[in-house]
This record gives structure tokens, C-alpha cells and sequence, in this order.
């Protein structure tokens, strides 16, 4: 008999004095690292001679001096967030374990960006990645980068401040919009005032503080039940089914979606060529160290995800018997942990408060990150125009991060209409933008033909298809697939009037709706890469080349220096030293690089 009867009469407990102060431990520790690393850079003592430089890189790349791990785990931590927290369990719970081959993914992903696009934006040098979209292209199109990053990172940080606001009303009685509000404060306060390096070791704390509630759920979810009986419960209702391998593009969640899919359109385009992710990169000393860190955090997000798909499988045992989604006790599918937490961890003083930690913890490490890098996009634009920002960057830093914050509030506000689980909705918006992104860099990189007509021509073809998938999209149970659930086992079902007709078990047969287009939300990124570089190559055949400095050698990926072919197209470049640029990047000889003006910097790439 399962764990998860349900009387639909009690309500939930409260929190107690000790969550409220483990929750608002963690907020008061994100705002202290803020100002800690405000107070360490207001002391800095032997400033180079152009401070506003000095103050630039110190605020936004760490004076390129962290080590792997807090890089690694920064990563982890600002892409997984309040999705992993909230969204992954219920995507087990609702759908299955085929998610986790994600994993795969994850690995081929750190493969090729270790060795294709960290290293080349490494040696570049630069603060914003789309500085490189202006040498290489012109500049009108690293304004139109700049802007759908900006759009982007503001919209995707703010569903991710909605979803741990929507536990919070749920478990704590706060209204969601004074959720938000808080949660956006807070960030908005540690991000701006601390430099990079404040934004990177809030997010181990935050990382830390994500795991540890998840265990706090397993080990409360194995004490009730037992191993043996979570994993039968899960086996016998179809949670542990991991051979899907259709091959039909519709099906949400396939081998065929998760490892190609998601590897060649999303996470590509997420840790090869995203700012904020870059930005990272750009922290570590050595290209080594940066590299170590890819590595880990693909090992970090495997074992994150295994842990929240662990947490998935115990909610299914406690609610096997009683899904409180469809009897009523709860309105979407991203509440189910908050209300597991709240019923069965409550009599432990304390642990709901670590789960609330948890959940707001991802929250800010997102944010926290995309509106950094939000900052580094615009600063570069701004000091090209306005001689007040070139004459104090740091200040005006602070001042852009403060607002994106501002923008991310509103846009969380406004999350509620998009109307899908935190996971599909956030993994939708990355995709839409991360294809075509990442087919325009990979187009610079790697097409010394391509001039910045068919490459705009291919960039707005890809997003343009994206977002038109994105809108006719209209999935049935058919190619979703969600799996059964049941409500023959809750307590006084008479307490809802309308659970009679829907007690027992709901299948895929239900919903037997009919859709003229259907595509996995996986594939929008997909679909984005692939007809970016493909109208980009096909429309080349009517353009000019590029001018001779936009093929110089040193705006391609060294992979193509030695190949016989790309000569002809590569102009003289005397700035492009090959041999000191692939040395091993000692911290002496990087700290030559970083303390170097950008047009000194420029001349040795």
C-alpha cells in the first residue's frame, strides 16, 4: 500500500521559528559575501594606472584568477537553479527517468566546448563575447546579439525567480508577489555591489545549500519507506522506463531529444558561446584550470540531477496512491515538493526551512549570474558612446546590474502566463535564443567565407523558425507522454465535489486532443543551429567574401590554421603569433595579458 494517503481535510502545517531562520540565514549570507567583496575591493591597494580598466576586469572576470572548483560550481549552480529544485523531481514523478539521459549531453557538451570554444574565447580576451561578433561580423549584429541576450537572460532569470516564489506562497502563506519582490532585492543588492568573484562563491553556497536539501528529502523519504519499496512502487508504474528511442522529432523526451537534441541546439549553446558562461571561462588563471572546471560541472550536473530524479521517485512513493495535483490539494505540478516537504518533513523543525533554502538558493545563483552578464554586454557598448561610463565603469556597473535586476523582478511578474512546468518554459526560452546563437559563432569560427549579410540572413532565419515552432506548438498526450496516476487511496475524497469523477487512474488515453503541429521543446534549439548555418551557407553563394581584416587568422578557430584549405582565405596577420598564443598558459605570462590595455591585448592575439 502506498505512502501518500492524503486527508483531504488537514491542512498543512506552518514553518517554524527555526526554518524561518535557516531561510533567512542563507539570504543574509548572499548579501554578506556582496559586501564583503565590496569592502576587499574598496581597500585594493597597487591599482594600475588606468583604474577604470583595473575596476572593469576586477568586476567582471576576477582579474582572471579563480580557481576550478568555485568556477565549476558556479556553473552548476546558475544554470540548474530553482528548476532543478522544484521542476526535475515533478518531471520524474509526472513523466519518468528518460530526463536523466541528459547526462550523456552533458559530457559530449564539456567534450567540445573544452576543446573547440573555451579555449578560443580564452585567448580572444574579451570581457563580452560579442566583441568578437563585431570584429569578425560588423557591428550592427553585435548590437542585435547584445539585445536578444539582454531580452533573454532578463526573461529566463525571472521564471526562475517565479518558481521558488510560487513554493513560497505555498508553503509559508507570503504571497508570490512579495516573493519575487524579496528574492530580487536581495540579488539585486549582492550582485551589484560585489564584484564577479562575489557573484561565483555565493553560488557555491548556493550549490551547497541546493544538495543539502535534496538530501534532506532522501534521507527522510528512505527512513519512511524503505529503498526496496520506492524502487517497486517506481518499477511497477512504468517511472523507471529509460528506452525510448523513437525517432519521431515530437516526442518530448527521447534519446533522440536528450542526447542529440539537447547537445547540438541548448546546452552547446549554453556553455559554448552563452556571456555569462563565458564569463566564467574567463575567470580561471590558466585555460587548464577552465577546462578542469567544464569537467566538473558536467559532473556536478549529473549528480544534481540524479539526486533530484531521486527525490522524484520518493515523492511518487509517498503519492502513488493519491496524486495531489488531481484530486485539488494543489494547482500545478512545480508545488508537488513544496507540499511533499511541508507534510512529511515538517515534524523535523527545521528541514522545511533547509528545503525553502534550497529552492530560493537556485533562484539567486541564476539570477545573480545573467544579470552579471547582462553587465558585461552593456558596459562594452556604453563606454564606446558615453565618455561618463568610460570615465567611471565600475560605477556605472553597479548602476546596469541594479537595473537588470529591476527588469527581472517585472519579469517575473509576468512568468504565470506562460502557462508550462518551470522546466519546459525555461528550457524553451534558452533554446529559442541558444541555436541560433551558437550557429552564428560557430559560423564565425569555423566559415572564413561568410560575410555579416548571409550571416545575419542565417541568424534571424534560425531565431525567426524557433520562435515560430515555439508559438504553433501544441503537444498532446500522444507524443508527451505522461504517465498514470492515481487517487484511489485518498482520505475523504467527499471533501472536493468534483474527485469522483476523476478518481482512479488518468492515462494518455484522456487527453485525446489532435494537434496539426507538434515539436519536443529540445528541438526549437535544434532546429534554430541547424537553419541558422544552413540559410548562412546557402545565401554565401551571393555575397562578397568579408573584408581582408575580418579574415584574419586570428579571428578563427586555431582547428583551422593548419589545414591546407582555410589558407587561401586567411589574410597576413601579423597580430595573430601562433606559437606564444598556444604555449602553456602560465599565470605569469596570462597576468601580462589581462593587465595589458584591450588595444595591446588585441595586437598579440
Amino acid at each position: 500500500m502506498s505512502e501518500g494517503r492524503i486527508d483531504l481535510t488537514l491542512a498543512l502545517p506552518t514553518l517554524t521559528p527555526e526554518d524561518y531562520s535557516i531561510f533567512s540565514g542563507l539570504l543574509a549570507i548572499s548579501a554578506f559575501i556582496g559586501l564583503f567583496y565590496a569592502w576587499i575591493d574598496s581597500r585594493k591597494e597597487n591599482k594600475l594606472e588606468n583604474d577604470s580598466i583595473s575596476d572593469e576586469d576586477a568586476y567582471l572576470v576576477g582579474n582572471r584568477s579563480m580557481s576550478s572548483v568555485p568556477v565549476a560550481l558556479s556553473l552548476t549552480a546558475s544554470f540548474m537553479s530553482s528548476i532543478t529544485v522544484l521542476s526535475t523531481p515533478a518531471e520524474i514523478y509526472y513523466f519518468g527517468i528518460m530526463f536523466l539521459w541528459y547526462g550523456v549531453a552533458y559530457l559530449l557538451v564539456s567534450l567540445i566546448t573544452s576543446r573547440v570554444y573555451m579555449p578560443f574565447f580564452y585567448r580572444q580576451g574579451y570581457t563580452s563575447s560579442y566583441q568578437y561578433i563585431e570584429k569578425r561580423f560588423d557591428r550592427q549584429l553585435k548590437l542585435i546579439l547584445s539585445l536578444v541576450f539582454t531580452f533573454n537572460a532578463i526573461v529566463y532569470a525571472g521564471i526562475v525567480v517565479y518558481a521558488p516564489a510560487v513554493a513560497i506562497e505555498k508553503v509559508c502563506n507570503v504571497p508570490k508577489n512579495v516573493a519575487i519582490a524579496i528574492m530580487g532585492v536581495v540579488c539585486c543588492v549582492y550582485t551589484s555591489l560585489g564584484v564577479i568573484k562575489a557573484v561565483i562563491w555565493t553560488d557555491v553556497v548556493q550549490y551547497i545549500s541546493m544538495y543539502a536539501g535534496f538530501i534532506a528529502i532522501i534521507w527522510k523519504g528512505c527512513k519512511d519507506m524503505g529503498l526496496d519499496f520506492i524502487y517497486t512502487t517506481a518499477l511497477e508504474n512504468g517511472r523507471l522506463a529509460f528506452d525510448d528511442f523513437s525517432m519521431d522529432p515530437r516526442v518530448r523526451h527521447s534519446v533522440l531529444s536528450t542526447v542529440f537534441g539537447s547537445t547540438f541546439g541548448v546546452w552547446l549553446g549554453v556553455y559554448g558561446t552563452n556571456q555569462s558562461n563565458i564569463q566564467r571561462y574567463l575567470c580561471c588563471k590558466s585555460e587548464k584550470t577552465a577546462r578542469k572546471a567544464i569537467w566538473m560541472n558536467s559532473l556536478a550536473l549529473i549528480a544534481i540531477n540524479v539526486t533530484a530524479a531521486f527525490v522524484g521517485l520518493i515523492m511518487f512513493g509517498y503519492y502513488a496512491g493519491c496524486d495531489p495535483l488531481k484530486v485539488g490539494v494543489i494547482e500545478q505540478k512545480d508545488q508537488l515538493v513544496p507540499y511533499m516537504v511541508m507534510q512529511k518533513l515538517s515534524e523535523y523543525k527545521g528541514l522545511p526551512g533547509l528545503f525553502l533554502a534550497s529552492a530560493t538558493s537556485g533562484t539567486l545563483s541564476t539570477v545573480s549570474s545573467g544579470i552579471n552578464g547582462v553587465c558585461a554586454v552593456l558596459i562594452d557598448e556604453l563606454k564606446a558612446n558615453f565618455r561618463a561610463v568610460r570615465n567611471n565603469t565600475y560605477l556605472w556597473s553597479r548602476i546596469i546590474v541594479f537595473v537588470a535586476g529591476i527588469f527581472v523582478i517585472l519579469a517575473a511578474y509576468g512568468a504565470e502566463a506562460l502557462g508550462e512546468t518551470v522546466l519546459q518554459a525555461a528550457m524553451s526560452v534558452n533554446g529559442i535564443v541558444a541555436g541560433p546563437t551558437l550557429g552564428l559563432f560557430s559560423l564565425g569560427m569555423f566559415c572564413p567565407w561568410i560575410s555579416n549579410k548571409p550571416a545575419k540572413i542565417g541568424y534571424f532565419a534560425g531565431l525567426g523558425l524557433a520562435i515560430i515552432f515555439y508559438v504553433l506548438d501544441n503537444p498532446t498526450d500522444e507524443f508527451t507522454k505522461p504517465l498514470s496516476v492515481s487517487t484511489t487511496e485518498c482520505f475523504n475524497q467527499t471533501s472536493l465535489p468534483d474527485l469522483a469523477a476523476s478518481a482512479g487512474f488518468s492515462s494518455a488515453e484522456e487527453n485525446d486532443s489532435t494537434s496539426w503541429f507538434q515539436i519536443s521543446y529540445i528541438f526549437l534549439s535544434t532546429t534554430g543551429l541547424f537553419t541558422c548555418v544552413t540559410v548562412a551557407l546557402l545565401s554565401s553563394f551571393f555575397f562578397e567574401m568579408p573584408a581582408p581584416e575580418q579574415r584574419a587568422r586570428s579571428l578563427y578557430s586555431s582547428l583551422l590554421w593548419d589545414v591546407p584549405y582555410f589558407e587561401a582565405f586567411f589574410t597576413d596577420d601579423s597580430n595573430s603569433q601562433k606559437e606564444k598564443l598556444f604555449q602553456d598558459s602560465s599565470v605569469d605570462e596570462l597576468s601580462c595579458i589581462v593587465k595589458s590595455s584591450p588595444s595591446s591585448s588585441h595586437q598579440l592575439l
